[in-house]
């Protein structure tokens, strides 16, 4: 799969695959308009990858929802057990997904990697980071032309994989590696940053990010550039917000490294000042 290589790092971190799941009676429905097959709607039952008698959840797609929502790719419910939901007070929990990379397969709809974009009810969807729609087969509409308004039902099949590798320390870089360092805690952030050109080249102003527990997840709170730095050169600010909160201000520390072309390189801070309950 065309994954870049910071992505490629963080889906196969040992322990962060959650679940594998196929799907069963899965369909693609079109409708045709202008005489061209238009996908109106995916659906599917999922059962485990190892035991097909056993059904964990299902998939639905909107096409008008992804029409409306950019690069949107569908809702995942996943069975909750006993104890989840007598404390999330549902059978099910949720995870909506929003694509990343697409890979054509040719006659089959396209592999697919997609970032939680939406959690509803505690339970094995939760803390859900990243699925992937692998080994597809079948889902690609009739070549002919068709009658306006007709609908046509085609059969697919698709792996779903769950990760929630969110919850584990990525692969790190050896130059930004702490030494004698302890995981604490881990966020995930986005957010914009805004650039200025000086004539030679693109300086970062300013930066302003929310954190959040996993992609689609609760925020916890902000991680951004101050205006000024504190006397000791910190400028970047982790804070959380909750009665409980903290802050801290921090300076890069050592060469960060690139991972991708795409991306701002993986960076280590080292903290100038604290505040709060750290």
């Amino acid at each position: 799969m065309n994954i870049s290589n910071g992505l490629f790092l963080l889906l196969l971190i040992s322990g962060s695959l959650k679940i594998k799941s196929r799907t069963q009676k899965g369909e693609y429905v079109y409708k045709c308009s202008n005489r061209t097959w238009v996908p109106v709607l995916a659906r599917a039952a999922l059962v485990n990858l190892t035991d097909s008698t056993t059904v964990v959840g299902d998939y639905s797609l909107s096409f008008a929802d992804a029409k409306n929502r950019n690069g949107y790719a569908g809702v995942w419910s996943l069975h909750n057990d006993d104890a989840d939901s007598a404390e999330s007070g549902s059978p099910t929990s949720t995870v909506a997904g929003t694509e990343m990379e697409i890979v054509s397969q040719g006659a089959s709809i396209p592999e697919v990697l997609a970032e939680a974009s939406f959690h509803e009810h505690y339970g094995v969807a939760n803390q859900v980071s990243y699925i992937h729609r692998l080994n597809t087969k079948g889902g690609i509409p009739p070549h002919k032309f068709c009658s306006e308004n007709s609908t046509v039902v085609i059969p697919f099949e698709a792996d779903f994989w769950f990760y929630t590798q969110d919850l584990i320390p990525p692969r790190v870089p050896v130059a930004i590696v702490v030494p004698s360092g302890r995981m604490v805690e881990g966020f995930f952030c986005t957010g914009p940053i805004i650039y200025s050109f000086d004539g030679f080249q693109w300086q970062k102003k300013s930066m302003n990010g929310k954190l959040y527990n996993v992609p689609g997840g609760d925020e916890f709170g902000s991680f951004y550039m101050k205006d000024k730095a504190d006397e000791r050169g910190g400028q970047f600010c982790l804070q959380t917000a909750n009665p409980n909160g903290w802050q801290l201000v921090g300076k890069i520390a050592g060469n960060p490294v690139k991972i991708s072309d795409d991306s701002l390189p993986w960076t280590l801070f080292a903290v100038t000042s604290s505040a709060g309950n750290v």
